[in-house]
């Protein structure tokens, strides 16, 4: 009996070393698992990729080690030296520490950058428990079951092990969890006479608006050529007349399941908040316009900036229509941070009550979601044409502001051709008539093509910018709106915003370029007038103060318009903090014609 106790314990002792080995094991390809999830989802050229990736060639290193000490382990001929056991040990040590670094990096870049969803984390965590469990149940299989004498504890251990598995698995395929609205809804202007109606839920659905006309209620539902698409992120596409006819839309989703002919069966739908729409101008004859650029958010938290200038300019003019003009992150685009930052803030400038338009920044051309973006927002293209009232909008995506071969896009761009693409397409545009409209292009950069605001940091290409100022010129532009300088400016041909750079404004149509955020000194953002022919500006900070036009503004008794517009040679001066003045109307008046 005391024979059969000690063969049981040392059995028990063996199995119990292999399982901790195993259990390492685990631990050190979890750590690898998290470290790459957290590295492709968040990298960005500020963040050290040098760093990031020798430590998860080091995980590699380790797990590798560790999974080779829990094998030889299995094998009783296999004699390993005493110094193995020392050797394993900091090894699982090394593991451990990983695991935990993993999830601790992730948990935190998941709260503060939201670079990954909530529910993207549950399904990467249902998808992780499958594989694991399949693993685990394949080693218990061929190295413990045969270890463990007592019936009942293997029959214990499979079920354990089969539960692992189905559990994450029904999840999955059932799609069970509770789904809500996540964001308000943003109607964005998406050219060929239609709006999307872009908002997102916690959990992949099929977003559904609701209106009534007539006294009869209609839906429609996001789609992709007709079919269902199943996101969180909805877009739903309706035709403007409908949407201003209707004057009021319902957000809402229908929960899905598997099965059916076509793979998934719609179930319950679940309305949320109705929205007021006012797609009209309140005045005939003037376009009230809110433009935000530039704030690169960070943190949901960030939105502030927007929400604060929103508050004092909507005090001043509620807005027809709002200008968003790209880089609403500083880093990589994801769904995520399509869904705080474009969605989120969009709805914090228009309350869902008036039309957006988006215009992509050079920094939204980066992650893994750039690909995705003219669909979440249920564009067709990203370059585009629209017009309210009398005021012709013509949308341009310029994308990144270096050249395709520069070495932080590491052969990943094609960015030239695409803005090829758009020359074409320009070329082919109709001539404005500048009696009935107001002809206004909107591009994250005053100019088209990859230099860069100041001398010596882009590769200039001269080429493209030339065919996009003859191609506006031709079209009968009449004003450029543009972020990416980080200040406020109105250019003319030649002006400069570096006064030892080469010259900024290239095209012989003047530009407005709307404020933004750097640091601690602030953000702005404009309030447009529009009437036919002149616009009229304001610029708010986010304490409300006007910074342009104000009091302290003044004639230059120094100015020389012989020489060219420079930080020191202005035609006027002013005090704001943020505002740069290039020959900026006394008045805020702005003559287009």
């Amino acid at each position: 009996m005391s024979k059969a106790k000690a063969v049981y314990e040392k059995t028990s002792t063996i199995a119990m070393h292999k399982f901790i080995a195993f259990g390492f094991a685990a631990f050190a390809a979890f750590a690898c698992a998290f470290w790459f999830s957290a590295h492709t989802h968040i990298v960005h050229h500020y963040e050290p990729r040098a760093v990031f990736v020798s430590i998860f060639v080091l995980m590699i290193i380790n797990a590798t080690a560790v999974l080779t000490f829990a094998v030889l382990q299995c094998f009783e001929k296999i004699k390993l030296p005493k110094w193995s056991g020392i050797v394993a040990t900091v090894f699982y040590i090394i593991s451990f520490i990983c695991f935990i670094l993993g999830i601790v990096f992730n948990v935190v870049r998941y709260d503060t950058w939201h670079s990954v969803s909530g529910g993207d984390l549950i399904m990467y965590s249902s998808v992780a428990f499958i594989f694991v469990g399949f693993v685990l149940f394949l080693v218990y299989s061929l190295f413990f079951h045969s270890s463990i004498q007592s019936k009942k504890i293997q029959a214990i251990v499979a079920l354990v092990l089969t539960f692992s598995i189905l559990l994450p698995t029904t999840l999955i395929v059932a799609n069970v969890g509770s789904t809500n609205l996540e964001t308000g809804a943003v109607v964005f202007e998406v050219g060929d006479d239609m709006y999307s109606v872009v908002f997102a839920t916690s959990r992949p659905a099929v977003g559904v608006i609701e209106y009534e006309i007539d006294g009869e209620t209609r839906t429609r539902i996001s789609s992709i050529n007709g079919r269902p698409h199943i996101s969180r992120v909805h877009a739903v596409r309706i035709p403007r007349d409908t949407l201003r006819l209707a004057g009021e839309y319902t957000v809402g989703f229908y929960s899905y399941r598997r099965g059916g002919m076509y793979g998934y069966v719609l179930t319950n739908r679940t309305m949320g908040e109705s929205f007021s729409f006012y797609g009209t101008p309140q005045t005939a004859g003037e376009l009230i316009v809110h433009a935000h650029a530039d704030w690169h958010s960070n943190r949901v938290s960030d939105n502030v900036h927007v929400r604060a200038t929103t508050a004092q300019m909507s005090a001043q003019e509620t807005p027809d229509l709002v200008l968003i003009l790209g880089d609403a992150t500083s880093i990589n685009i994801t769904e995520q941070r399509f869904v705080d930052y474009i969605i989120g803030t969009g709805y914090v400038a228009t309350g869902g009550s008036v039309p957006a338009i988006y215009v992509r920044g050079n920094h939204e051309t980066r992650g893994a979601g750039l690909h995705q973006i003219a669909q979440m927002m249920g564009k067709r293209s990203l370059f585009f044409q629209t017009q309210i009232d009398n005021f012709l909008f013509t949308m341009f995506d310029n994308a990144e502001d270096k050249r395709d071969c520069h070495p932080e896009y590491q052969g990943f761009s094609a960015y030239y051709h695409h803005r090829e693409e758009q020359i074409m397409w320009l070329n082919r545009l109709a001539p404005s008539n500048p009696n009935e409209v107001t002809h206004i292009a909107l591009n994250h950069m005053t100019w088209f093509g990859t230099r860069t605001a100041y001398a010596g940091t882009g590769w200039n290409d001269t080429h493209q910018e030339t065919q996009w100022n003859q191609g506006l010129a031709n079209a009968n532009v009449d004003l450029i709106i543009a972020g990416h300088v980080h200040s406020h400016h109105i250019l003319f041909y030649g002006d400069r915003i570096n006064p030892n750079g080469a010259a900024t404004h290239t095209s012989q149509i003047p530009a407005i370029i709307v404020g933004g955020s750097t640091g601690n000194l602030g953000y702005v953002a404009n309030l447009m007038r529009f009437t036919h022919g002149a616009v009229e500006l304001q610029v708010f900070n986010e304490q409300g103060i006007i910074e342009y036009p104000n009091q302290e503004f003044e004639p230059n008794p120094y100015f020389n318009p012989a020489q060219p517009v420079t930080s020191t040679n202005q035609r006027y001066r002013l005090t704001g903090n943020w505002v740069r003045q290039y020959r900026l109307p006394a008045d805020g008046v702005l003559q287009l014609r």
